[in-house]
């Protein structure tokens, strides 16, 4: 219930003329003032039943002396109007509101400031008892008479606008929310300056409606930045600032982050305790926010305590009729049917069900919520009819059609297209059908299973709509997160009913998604016939997003960081201004933007090479899917593994590869860590789906989640033999296949069909130089983050001599020194045919776009020399083959729906075409060996799969019995397109230079071998 706790935030943020002192100025009477403070007291305590008994008096008094016609009888008729509105006293309230419209109008008329308070106190309980309609009937009234009154840029009209947005947040109509709460914004920076209390209340607000459409990471800096308002003008200690933090917490529980959502919610509760005190009914809020918090964390008993202490408060407070109390009824049950309480739980869901159907009404979320609460509670209980219906009951409340729980193919696409008052009601409607796919494993298999599958589909559907409403990349991926459990549930139906095609297609819509929208916008541009200006313009307003998350994120002065978020909260808003005008103005360009191009079977199957197959994966809680396929068959297997054994595997397979320590100090120990997860991933992720195949030297890997992290070629076909480690025997994979990988098969497909890129078919190589130090002069350019990246950097000798090598065969740019800096290289990269960049990679697992590659410092005053994630995701390439010869560059965080956030990706956002990259760091002779081998096979005409197949073979046949080992040559792995490339060479011969080169190498190399050993 997390969704009222910000609506009754935003309550009390829009300004009511009862916030500031509220007597009149021409009443002087003592006894009149003395009420006026206790009453002003008892309101700002939360004793809403004490100012009513204070103001009741003041009223009798000013009858005997004014009449009831009077203004001052009027504006205290108003103030018990607003103070019954807090109680939930809806019909009392109702009458005085306009009790005090009817006088103020016979004083002066319609078109005054006084009716217009008058009304918009109306319209703010019609809008609390969930009377939607006629709240945006009296508010557009009061808009229109402001207009005239004060003009469209008055502070009052834009009191009246974020009174009309808080309306249209309520009921869903989230753009048109953001639009008005938007010129409020401007309208009280004009008035007021950007650093005022009102600029503060409409961010907060906005940051409200961000957190319910799911648009975190903005709510966050808006939230940030309302805080920093604060302070500046009411100081920490203020009911104001204790509210922002007790949204902020909220938001933080959302995104996972509990530790700090804990410490925001309970700073807000001890300004509460000063300001207001525990009396209050905003002290009730923040103990179910940290309540909420406690549920989720599994301290339940904790949890149980404070939601009890907060129904006191709020039926001390507030009454049992008020719709606050009937959600903390909710919050409650939810906590006891956790605790297998379901009696308990379903007498407190049917009493918060009638006092939410009475206050708010059936079409606000909350009556929903409460359906599904009982729904799920009846379901518990074995009570199939009841459950059923209250389930249907709450499809018809999200949905607002009349429609039964018949499910049907027709059911599920009336329900996909039906016009959801807000994505609140649509998130309402996935648990409807999450209960509803519960409810049917009570039937027999035959008989739930296509209409299991039937709500599979109709999931996907709504996330997908959901989806599209997000231009944040992480609110997106957060989506994709959330349907996870239902691509899992589809899987299995699929797999069932024989359906491979379909589950192929299930598979690849959690694949890289964000990846492929970045190409397919693009493609939506060209085909949308859009000018290349718009293109440009909205890649712009993405770069400035980028710099400005990534600058917030690095360690500045807290004042510096407040001025870049209020920069960044500016960027969003005109990112989702330009998005909006560009699909409402060009509808041939949004259609082609989303629509569905996700790759058939079929259609992989036919663009397949002779003696290629494609294997796909996905991993699920209980099952790993396997997807095969050839030009000539496909299958689906799956393996009964689960989640957390496979990331055991993974984790062992992983360490073994990489700890170069456990193998040169304890050789067999290393052995059997490596041979042993080895032959196990063969033996279960390749051998099931291959046993029939024929002819096949070529895979193509889609893998997902953590097997992104390991390189397919190290399994073993055979288990190791006993004995003495022999590396140079073992079966490997790579010694009869050649592998590649994509990040999903529909990548694969828009990368194999995409037309040539033009480029100057010439490389583009760089070597980085470690050993040159930034002028003492020019440190002020770097933050402190630059130092921290650059130290214990070693040199890399064999990269200077790689670069050199490549230098005397091939034409293009070869930049050593200064010339290997960070500023040549985004100049120049897009030109090139083929990027070499042998140089040290910067992992930031925390932030995966502050990831970089380590330029050689040149002193420049714009590029800090660390080319980072979010800027080679910027960058506009025309590459065929990117070669990324430096540490970790394809390893990262993995992101579902969305793959491995590494610098390989970086770069595949870029536009290149194919990669290769590296898993962990590597010895950069061995690195040098490699590459040089690859470019020799490469310039032969060979695929890239087949050139770095070779190149690894070719080190293990030279190399000594260390050399052997998988860690020195396995981490070099290719992404993307496989096709062949040329690269213009130079015309002389290439053979004495080679020669001089790799005695060079031997020589290094020879020298690192001995220290190791030593």
């Amino acid at each position: 219930m997390k969704y009222l706790f910000l609506f009754f935030i935003l309550f009390f943020l829009h300004q009511n003329s009862f916030g500031q002192k509220r007597f009149p100025s021409f009443f002087v009477e003592e006894d009149l003032i003395a009420l006026d403070s206790l009453s002003d007291d008892a309101y700002r305590k939360g004793d809403y039943k004490g100012a009513i008994v204070y103001g009741k008096t003041l009223l009798k008094k000013i009858e005997l002396r004014s009449g009831t016609q009077d203004s001052s009888y009027a504006y205290f008729v108003n103030y018990l109007g607003f103070m019954n509105m807090h109680m939930g006293n809806y019909a009392v309230a109702e009458k005085l509101l306009l009790q005090s419209k009817r006088i103020y109008t016979n004083i002066y008329g319609e078109e005054h400031q006084e009716v217009l308070n008058s009304l918009s106190g109306l319209a703010g309980l019609y809008k609390a008892m969930g009377h939607y309609k006629k709240a945006e009937k009296v508010l557009l009234k009061v808009k229109k008479i402001n207009a005239k009154l004060v003009g469209t840029e008055h502070q009052a009209y834009a009191v009246t606008l974020a009174s009309l947005g808080g309306l249209y947040y309520c009921t869903g109509h989230y753009e048109e929310a953001e639009a008005l709460y938007l010129e409020t914004k401007r309208i009280h920076v004009k008035v007021y300056g950007a650093i005022h209390e009102e600029c503060s209340n409409v961010l907060a607000n906005l940051a409200s409606l961000y957190i319910v459409t799911n648009r975190y990471e903005e709510a966050e800096s808006l939230y940030l930045e309302a805080l920093s308002i604060d302070e500046k003008t009411r100081g920490e200690n203020h009911p104001s600032y204790a509210l922002k933090l007790n949204n902020l917490a909220v938001l933080y529980f959302r995104m996972g982050r509990d530790e700090e959502g804990e410490i925001a919610c309970l700073k807000a509760e001890k300004i509460q305790e000063n300001t207001l005190g525990v009396e209050h009914s905003q002290y009730a809020n923040s103990l179910t926010i940290l309540a909420s918090s406690y549920q989720k964390q599994g301290r339940k008993k904790e949890a149980v305590v404070l939601f009890l202490k907060a129904r006191a408060l709020l039926k001390k407070t507030l009454g049992v009729n008020h719709p606050k109390y009937g959600q903390v009824l909710l919050d409650l049950a939810k906590v006891y049917f956790e605790m297998g309480w379901y009696y308990d739980a379903l007498l407190l869901e049917l009493e918060s069900l009638e006092i939410t159907t009475n206050r708010l009404g059936v079409e606000h979320q909350d009556y929903a919520a409460c359906l599904n609460a009982l729904g799920q509670t009846y379901l518990k209980l074995n009570q199939m009819p009841k459950a059923r219906d209250f389930l249907a009951k709450a499809l018809q409340a999200t949905s607002g059609l009349n429609i039964s729980v018949v499910i049907t193919e027709e059911w599920k696409d009336s329900l996909i297209t039906a016009n959801y008052f807000s994505i609140a009601h649509i998130n309402q409607a996935l648990i409807s059908l999450n209960h509803l796919y519960l409810l049917l494993e009570k039937e027999a298999p035959k008989s739930r299973q296509a209409k299991q599958l039937i709500l599979s589909k109709l999931a996907h559907g709504l996330f997908d709509k959901i989806r599209k409403l997000h231009t944040n990349s992480t609110s997106k991926l957060r989506m994709l997160g959330r349907s996870e459990k239902w691509t899992s549930r589809g899987l299995y139906l699929l797999g069932q009913a024989g359906q491979v095609e379909e589950a192929f297609d299930l598979a690849e819509a959690s694949k890289s998604v964000l990846l492929l929208e970045a190409t397919k916008s693009e493609k939506a541009y060209r085909l949308g016939d859009l000018h290349d200006s718009l293109m440009l313009k909205e890649k712009q307003l993405f770069k400035e997003r980028d710099q400005l998350q990534a600058n917030i994120i690095k360690k500045r002065p807290k004042v510096e960081q407040d001025s870049l978020r209020v920069l960044l909260n500016i960027v969003h808003q005109n990112i989702r201004s330009f998005v909006g005008e560009l699909e409402e103005n060009n509808p041939n360009y949004a259609q082609l933007k989303y629509k569905n191009n996700n790759a058939k079977l079929r259609e992989i199957q036919a663009l397949l090479e002779p003696k290629t197959a494609l294997l796909e994966y996905v991993v699920t809680d209980s099952i790993l899917y396997l997807f095969y396929m050839d030009k000539h068959k496909y299958k689906m297997l799956p393996q009964p593994i689960r989640r957390g054994r496979l990331k055991t595997q993974i984790h062992q397979l992983y360490s073994a590869l990489r700890d170069y320590a456990l193998f040169v100090n304890q050789e067999e120990k290393s052995y059997e860590a490596y041979t042993r997860p080895a032959h196990w991933f063969y033996k279960n992720l390749i051998a099931p789906i291959i046993a029939d195949a024929v002819d096949i030297n070529h895979f193509i890997i889609v893998p997902d989640g953590e097997l992104g992290y390991l390189p397919f070629e190290t399994f073993l076909i055979q288990p190791a033999k006993q004995g003495a480690p022999n590396y140079k025997d073992l079966e490997y994979l790579v010694k009869h296949y050649k592998i590649s990988y994509n990040y999903s098969a529909t990548l694969w497909k828009e990368n194999k069909q995409r037309k040539k890129t033009r480029n100057n078919g010439q490389m583009l190589a760089m070597a980085g130089n470690y050993d040159l130090q930034l002028d003492s002069s020019k440190k002020h350019f770097r933050l402190s983050n630059y130092y921290r990246s650059r130290s214990g950097l070693q040199p890399l000798d064999a990269a200077q001599i790689e670069v050199h090598v490549l230098s005397e065969e091939f034409q293009g740019y070869f930049g050593f020194d200064t010339g290997a800096s960070e500023r040549l290289f985004k100049e120049k990269a897009g030109d090139y045919a083929v990027i070499h960049l042998a140089m040290h990679g910067c992992l930031d697992s925390k932030h995966p776009i502050l990831s970089s590659l380590i330029f050689t410092e040149d002193g420049d005053s714009l590029e800090n020399s660390l080319l980072q994630a979010y800027e080679i995701s910027n960058l506009k390439l025309n590459a065929d083959l990117v070669v990324l010869s430096a540490c970790e560059t394809g390893y990262g965080t993995f992101e579902k729906g969305n793959g491995i956030a590494s610098l390989a990706r970086s770069f595949m956002y870029a536009g290149a075409s194919s990669m290769v990259v590296t898993l962990w760091p590597v010895n950069d002779y061995v690195t040098s060996e490699i590459m040089k081998e690859l470019y020799s096979n490469l310039s032969n005409g060979m695929t890239k799969s087949e050139a770095l197949q070779q190149a690894k073979l070719k080190f293990m046949a030279r190399a000594s019995v260390i050399g052997q080992h998988p860690a020195f040559w396995s981490p070099f792995v290719l992404i993307g397109n496989d096709e062949p490339i040329q690269i213009m060479r130079k015309s002389h011969a290439f053979f004495w230079a080679m020669v001089l080169a790799a005695l060079a190498i031997v020589t290094i190399g020879g020298v690192w071998f001995w220290k190791k050993r030593s």
